[in-house]
């Protein structure tokens, strides 16, 4: 399972890079929309909420799915354990861990030096928007990608060690509940070794009363061959 962090990671470093074109296609879809429809410039505070909000709803989603990404690891995990030890118990347990993306991200998200940075990042923004727009999209295109790419590997290294925290979490989720699997499994075999043992025990006792049975009849039958023998020979006695 630690393993398969160091894929989760790259499925990190590939949403960075979907919410980066993400965020610059709707900046860029804004300032033409104003160019076209209204032949001015968006407003500074129009272009801060995109980016912001663009990217703290994107690392919400990352966080989101990287959670969901490992559960469903948790879940292919226990579904070969099923299999091979033949448990027919469904395991749901790894559903209910308690993380709540949106808070994790209020609480953490002040440490992210995108919210740190914003002001350096809304001006430079601003001041290429007002030099490329009207003449070269895709120079302003080229240079949005360039900051927003730089803002993100300042947001990755923050988020990298936010990550770990989560890693660790999800890890001692899964330890757990294989913990508790581990001791319903015991429990059950505990069980069915009792139940085995007093089935011995019970064929046992049966097996020694036949044979203490058979040893009774034996024992009767050699009384009444006895009793027989005499009766035979009171009866020649009397003619």
């Amino acid at each position: 399972m630690r393993e398969y962090f160091k894929i989760l990671h790259k499925f990190s470093d590939a949403k960075l890079l979907s919410l980066r074109d993400l965020v610059k296609s709707r900046v860029i879809d804004d300032v033409s929309y104003e160019m076209r429809k209204n032949r001015k410039y968006p407003k500074k505070e129009r272009i801060e909420y995109i980016i912001e909000n663009g990217i703290k709803d994107g690392i919400i989603d990352l966080i989101r799915d990287y959670r969901y990404e490992f559960q469903k690891k948790m879940r292919e995990s226990f579904e070969i354990i099923k299999r091979d030890f033949n448990d027919a118990k469904e395991v749901k347990d790894y559903q209910n861990y308690d993380f709540d993306v949106r808070e994790f991200f209020q609480k953490q998200f002040k440490t992210f030096m995108v919210f740190q940075n914003r002001e350096t990042l809304r001006v430079k923004v601003n001041e290429n928007i007002k030099k490329y727009a009207k003449n070269s999209t895709e120079k302003l295109d080229s240079i949005l990608q360039d900051l927003l790419q730089e803002t993100l590997n300042e947001l990755k290294k923050s988020l990298d060690l936010k990550l770990e925290d989560i890693n660790e979490g999800l890890l001692c989720n899964f330890i757990q509940i294989s913990k508790k699997r581990v001791k319903e499994q015991e429990s059950d075999i505990n069980l069915q070794d009792n139940l085995m043992q007093t089935t011995i025990k019970n064929i046992r006792n049966s097996a020694l009363n036949k044979e203490q049975r058979l040893k009774d009849i034996e024992s009767k039958l050699k009384a009444l061959a006895i009793i027989d023998k005499e009766l035979n020979f009171l009866s020649k006695e009397s003619e």
